[in-house]
C-alpha cells in the first residue's frame, strides 16, 4: 500500500524506508519535535520529501492528484476542527466534500448516533468539547470509507 525509499524531509527526517501493507497498523512515537506528525503529513503529500521516492498502490505520489489521493488517505489531527454555526452544517459539508451525492438528515442523524453523543444536528458547533470534536471525527473518518486513516 505504502512504500518510502530513501525518504528525507528537510533536516528532519532522514533515510526513511518502509513498507506498509493493507490492514497493517503502525504506531509511531517519539519525543516533542521528533518528526512524528511531519511525518505523517507526507502520506497525503501535505509535506512533499525532499528526496526520495514515496508510493502508493505502485503509484509515485507525486504523480496523483493531491485531491484524488486526500480522498483515500485521511489525516486525523489531534484537535479537530469543527466549522460551521451547527452540527448539520459540518457534517453537511464534510460529507459533500467527500461525495457526489445529496447527503441525506438520514445519513447525518446515522453518524451523530454512531458517536453516542447527545446532541442534536441543530445544535452550535460551539457547544461541543474537544472529545466529542474527535468522536464526530471518527464517525466521518467511518464514513468517508478511505483507505488509509492517520491519526496524531
Amino acid at each position: 500500500m505504502f512504500r518510502f525509499n530513501n525518504v528525507y524531509f528537510k533536516d528532519i527526517l532522514k533515510n526513511i524506508n518502509l513498507s506498509i501493507e493493507n490492514n497493517e497498523m503502525i504506531g509511531i512515537t517519539g519525543e516533542s519535535g521528533s518528526g512524528k506528525s511531519t511525518f505523517l503529513k507526507l502520506f497525503n503529500k501535505f509535506n512533499i520529501p525532499s528526496k526520495g521516492n514515496i508510493y502508493y498502490d505502485d503509484k509515485n505520489i507525486l504523480n496523483i492528484k493531491s485531491n484524488i489521493l486526500r480522498k483515500e488517505v485521511i489525516m486525523m489531527p489531534e484537535a479537530p476542527y469543527i466549522y460551521g454555526k451547527t452540527i448539520n452544517d459540518f457534517l453537511y459539508t464534510s460529507l459533500s466534500y467527500n461525495s457526489k451525492e445529496n447527503v441525506s438528515k438520514d445519513k447525518k442523524y446515522e453518524l451523530l448516533n454512531l458517536t453516542n453523543l447527545n446532541k442534536n444536528l441543530n445544535d452550535s458547533t460551539s457547544t461541543l468539547s474537544s472529545g466529542e470534536a474527535k468522536k464526530i471525527g471518527f464517525s466521518l473518518n467511518d464514513a468517508f470509507k478511505t483507505k488509509v486513516s492517520t491519526f496524531r
